[in-house]
Protein backbone atom coordinates (compact mmCIF):
# COMPACT_ATOMS: atom_id res chain seq x y z
CA UNK A 1 0.00 0.00 0.00
CA UNK A 2 1.60 3.72 -1.09
CA UNK A 3 1.79 5.58 2.30
CA UNK A 4 3.96 8.07 0.71
CA UNK A 5 4.23 9.15 -3.42
CA UNK A 6 6.94 10.66 -5.49
CA UNK A 7 5.02 14.40 -5.22
CA UNK A 8 5.85 13.56 -1.68
CA UNK A 9 9.33 12.95 -1.81
CA UNK A 10 9.19 16.27 -4.05
CA UNK A 11 8.02 18.13 -1.39
CA UNK A 12 9.83 16.76 1.56
CA UNK A 13 13.30 16.65 -0.28
CA UNK A 14 15.36 18.98 -2.65
CA UNK A 15 14.71 18.01 -6.51
CA UNK A 16 18.31 18.23 -6.92
CA UNK A 17 18.74 15.44 -4.39
CA UNK A 18 16.98 13.30 -6.14
CA UNK A 19 18.46 14.27 -9.12
CA UNK A 20 21.84 13.18 -8.03
CA UNK A 21 20.67 10.40 -6.36
CA UNK A 22 19.12 8.70 -9.14
CA UNK A 23 20.32 10.24 -12.56
CA UNK A 24 22.80 7.56 -13.92
CA UNK A 25 22.23 9.06 -17.32
CA UNK A 26 23.22 12.40 -17.20
CA UNK A 27 19.73 13.89 -18.07
CA UNK A 28 19.88 16.05 -15.43
CA UNK A 29 16.53 15.07 -14.63
CA UNK A 30 15.92 12.68 -11.51
CA UNK A 31 14.81 8.85 -12.26
CA UNK A 32 10.54 8.49 -11.32
CA UNK A 33 10.97 4.65 -12.13
CA UNK A 34 14.21 4.57 -9.73
CA UNK A 35 12.21 6.58 -6.54
CA UNK A 36 8.77 4.75 -7.28
CA UNK A 37 10.84 1.29 -6.91
CA UNK A 38 12.56 3.17 -3.35
CA UNK A 39 8.84 3.80 -2.16
CA UNK A 40 7.34 0.57 -3.33
CA UNK A 41 10.06 -1.48 -1.13
CA UNK A 42 9.72 0.98 1.81
CA UNK A 43 5.82 0.33 1.29
CA UNK A 44 6.78 -3.40 1.40
CA UNK A 45 8.67 -3.40 4.52
CA UNK A 46 5.62 -0.51 6.82
CA UNK A 47 3.35 -3.01 5.59
CA UNK A 48 5.23 -6.09 6.95
CA UNK A 49 4.83 -4.14 10.26
CA UNK A 50 1.26 -2.92 10.53
CA UNK A 51 -0.10 -6.08 8.84
CA UNK A 52 0.69 -7.52 12.91
CA UNK A 53 -1.67 -5.03 14.48
CA UNK A 54 -4.23 -3.72 11.88
CA UNK A 55 -6.13 -4.55 8.81
CA UNK A 56 -4.57 -3.24 5.42
CA UNK A 57 -4.84 -1.00 3.57
CA UNK A 58 -5.14 1.55 6.38
CA UNK A 59 -8.38 3.71 5.77
CA UNK A 60 -6.85 6.84 7.42
CA UNK A 61 -3.11 7.73 6.60
CA UNK A 62 -1.36 9.08 9.47
CA UNK A 63 0.93 12.21 8.21
CA UNK A 64 4.11 10.84 10.24
CA UNK A 65 3.69 7.53 8.25
CA UNK A 66 4.23 9.07 4.82
CA UNK A 67 7.24 11.26 6.53
CA UNK A 68 8.90 7.64 7.51
CA UNK A 69 7.57 6.26 4.02
CA UNK A 70 9.93 8.97 2.62
CA UNK A 71 12.79 9.20 4.96
CA UNK A 72 13.24 5.04 3.91
CA UNK A 73 12.72 5.06 0.42
CA UNK A 74 15.00 8.13 0.77
CA UNK A 75 17.97 6.02 2.31
CA UNK A 76 17.34 3.12 -0.32
CA UNK A 77 18.44 5.63 -2.99
CA UNK A 78 21.36 6.77 -1.34
CA UNK A 79 22.60 3.04 -1.51
CA UNK A 80 26.03 2.63 -0.31
CA UNK A 81 26.72 6.50 0.06
CA UNK A 82 24.43 7.13 2.57
CA UNK A 83 24.59 10.43 5.49
CA UNK A 84 24.55 9.74 8.81
CA UNK A 85 21.74 12.27 8.89
CA UNK A 86 19.81 10.29 6.26
CA UNK A 87 21.01 6.77 7.90
CA UNK A 88 19.65 8.21 11.23
CA UNK A 89 16.16 9.33 10.15
CA UNK A 90 16.03 5.57 8.27
CA UNK A 91 16.51 4.36 11.53
CA UNK A 92 14.23 6.31 14.02
CA UNK A 93 11.40 5.37 11.04
CA UNK A 94 12.37 1.68 11.54
CA UNK A 95 12.31 1.82 15.31
CA UNK A 96 8.87 3.44 15.07
CA UNK A 97 7.21 0.89 13.06
CA UNK A 98 8.92 -1.92 14.92
CA UNK A 99 7.08 0.12 18.44
CA UNK A 100 3.88 0.32 16.41
CA UNK A 101 4.10 -3.41 15.49
CA UNK A 102 4.43 -4.18 18.81
CA UNK A 103 1.87 -2.59 19.64
CA UNK A 104 3.79 0.13 21.90
CA UNK A 105 2.41 2.91 19.96
CA UNK A 106 -1.26 3.74 17.91
CA UNK A 107 -1.47 4.81 14.97
CA UNK A 108 -4.12 6.86 16.26
CA UNK A 109 -8.09 6.86 16.46
CA UNK A 110 -9.02 6.92 13.33
CA UNK A 111 -6.90 3.70 12.72
CA UNK A 112 -8.43 1.69 15.86
CA UNK A 113 -9.16 -1.10 13.85
CA UNK A 114 -6.78 -3.42 15.14
CA UNK A 115 -6.65 -7.03 14.02
CA UNK A 116 -7.07 -9.83 16.11
CA UNK A 117 -3.56 -12.18 15.36
CA UNK A 118 -4.24 -15.48 14.51
CA UNK A 119 -1.48 -18.65 15.04
CA UNK A 120 -2.98 -20.83 11.85
CA UNK A 121 -1.93 -23.69 13.84
CA UNK A 122 -4.34 -23.10 16.73
CA UNK A 123 -6.74 -20.76 15.45
CA UNK A 124 -7.01 -17.25 16.76
CA UNK A 125 -4.52 -16.21 19.41
CA UNK A 126 -4.98 -16.54 23.18
CA UNK A 127 -4.01 -14.48 25.76
CA UNK A 128 -3.68 -15.30 29.36
CA UNK A 129 -3.31 -13.08 32.58
CA UNK A 130 -1.29 -13.80 35.44
CA UNK A 131 -2.33 -12.14 38.65
CA UNK A 132 -1.29 -11.87 42.65
CA UNK A 133 -4.33 -13.30 43.56
CA UNK A 134 -7.49 -12.48 44.43
CA UNK A 135 -7.58 -9.09 46.79
CA UNK A 136 -11.08 -9.96 47.91
CA UNK A 137 -12.50 -12.79 49.21
CA UNK A 138 -15.44 -13.69 51.55
CA UNK A 139 -13.17 -13.27 54.73
CA UNK A 140 -11.70 -9.79 53.80
CA UNK A 141 -15.50 -8.78 52.64
CA UNK A 142 -17.07 -10.80 55.97
CA UNK A 143 -16.66 -6.77 57.94
CA UNK A 144 -18.27 -5.35 55.13
CA UNK A 145 -21.08 -7.45 54.90
CA UNK A 146 -21.75 -8.01 58.63
CA UNK A 147 -22.53 -4.50 58.63
CA UNK A 148 -25.23 -3.90 56.05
Amino acid sequence: MPYATLSDMLSRFREDELIQLTDQDGSGSYDANRVRTALDDAAALIDAHLAARYQLPLQVVPRFLVNLHCDLAREALYEDRITDHVQKRADAARTLLRDIGAGKMSLGPDNAGVVQQTNPANGPASVEVVSGGRVFTPDSLADYTRQR
